[in-house]
């Protein structure tokens, strides 16, 4: 299909107005406008696709840092305890989201089986998208990965030192 360019983002023949053919429209003085590009709603663009993820990646550093604040070493010991599974559910969530616009991205079909992997065992099933996906370069994408999952520790590490922080000051602490 040919594909047209409207704003940036590539529109497909099904998505164009009435077909002109040469020689028709203003240009030959019949008074008629050219083809109208119309947008179809609801569909994701391929631009959006980074915005998506990026998104994804900062849900992945906002569920550390409330990990931070919550598990901090003055919080319940309680609360430190439960909150794990949640915590970790909505990181594998956010992996799967990421995961999700990477293949629409790529054009690449995540499999059902992937997908639930993907948010049950995301530290297993991430590499073996990254590779499938990819070939050899998921190497950089993995290694990638690792340094993002590094820098959400340290992230959620400052988060909680500052909840320490406050809640000494304010003497809420122990």
């Amino acid at each position: 299909m040919a594909e047209h360019e409207n704003n940036g983002s590539p529109l497909k023949d099904k998505d164009v107005g009435p077909a002109s053919t040469a020689g028709e429209g203003v240009a030959s003085g019949n008074g008629q406008a050219p083809p109208v590009l119309v947008e179809v709603p609801g569909e994701i663009r391929p631009g959006s696709y980074r915005k998506h993820k990026r998104l994804a990646l900062a849900g992945l550093l906002l569920v550390m840092v409330c990990y931070g604040v919550v598990t901090d070493p003055f919080s319940i010991p309680e609360t430190r305890d439960w909150m794990r599974f949640p915590c970790g559910l909505l990181w594998s969530f956010f992996v799967f989201l990421w995961c999700y616009f990477d293949a629409l991205e790529l054009q690449y079909p995540l499999s059902k089986t992937m997908k639930i992997c993907l948010v049950v065992v995301a530290a297993v099933a991430f590499p073996v998208y990254a590779f499938r996906s990819r070939g050899l370069a998921g190497f950089k994408t993995v290694g990638w990965a690792i340094l993002f999952f590094l820098l959400s520790v340290v992230v959620g590490g400052i988060a909680a030192g500052i909840s320490c922080g406050i809640k000494y000051a304010l003497k809420i602490a122990p």
